[in-house]
């Protein structure tokens, strides 16, 4: 499977124990590369969802168990938004970089090389991203973002 493919797991727990919100399936090669030692050894179930909610510590979850932000070994975007928080998990990329680079240029590099390497199959989303996915929709946020305060900011000025 590619690296940007849908998964192909499924899970009868749809909803996050904790926030009661929709989770989207993971495939288990995402929680068996991410999660901790501790948490592997505790992992009984291979179907799995990603809870996006950023005020919920649950990353992961199946129908009788839970994975928290404290048991993956990366920081996730969704859940630690700060500027040293990776938003390319494949090329090392954070959240700080992409924003200085959609302030700086009309069409940020930063995209433009991400695309590049993902059309080059290079990238391992499946294995490094905690949402089990592609970045390139959390990147275009975060570009989005960016831009909307910058033009908010000049309009007050």
């Amino acid at each position: 499977m590619g690296c940007c493919a849908a998964p192909s797991t499924h899970s009868n727990q749809t909803s996050c124990p904790k926030c009661g919100q929709a989770g989207k399936k993971v495939d288990e090669v995402t929680l068996k590369s991410l999660l901790g030692s501790s948490a592997l050894e505790r992992r009984s179930e291979t179907a799995h969802r990603f809870c996006s909610t950023p005020s919920c510590p649950v990353v992961y979850f199946g129908i009788s168990e839970s994975f928290t932000t404290d048991e993956v070994t990366v920081p996730v975007f969704q859940k630690q938004p700060g500027p040293g928080t990776p938003l390319c998990y494949c090329f090392g990329i954070k959240i700080e970089d992409v924003q200085k680079d959609a302030l700086t240029t009309d069409q940020p590099s930063i995209e433009q090389r991400i695309q590049s390497l993902v059309k080059a199959d290079r990238c391992a989303c499946e294995l490094r991203n905690p949402q089990g996915s592609c970045c390139l929709g959390d990147v275009k946020e975060v570009i989005r973002a960016a831009r909307k305060t910058r033009d908010r900011e000049l309009a007050g000025a």
